[in-house]
């Protein structure tokens, strides 16, 4: 439960971030300035690097997402296997009487 609210609230920042960022509407005649003017590149240049870093903060976001994931994980999976008798016989039953005894004893 803990990991699908974390794995949300991250999600959640993520999508809001997102969505805030500022965004412009391009008339005709900025397009004519733009084409006009020598730092285009510049501009095209800046709006790659702004991309890029967004694309490289998504990446450390899931990274630390996944690593926080996965040390849950391996807490729950040490509680599990501390409590497994491992020394009872895992053969199939041969009889549905077996079958339940052993479910009844294993859950």
């Amino acid at each position: 439960m803990i990991k699908i609210r974390l794995f949300a609230l991250i999600l959640t920042l993520t999508m809001a971030f997102i969505g805030l960022q500022p965004t412009y509407a391009i008339s005709a005649s900025d397009i004519q300035q733009s084409v006009k003017s020598k730092s285009e590149i510049k501009h095209v240049l800046k709006k790659f690097a702004i991309a890029m870093a967004a694309v490289g903060g998504s990446g450390i976001i899931l990274y630390l997402a996944l690593r926080t994931y996965k040390r849950f994980r391996e807490k729950e999976e040490n509680i599990e296997t501390c409590c497994i008798d491992v020394k009872k016989d895992l053969s199939t039953p041969e009889t549905i009487e077996d079958a339940t005894k052993l479910f009844i004893e294993k859950f």
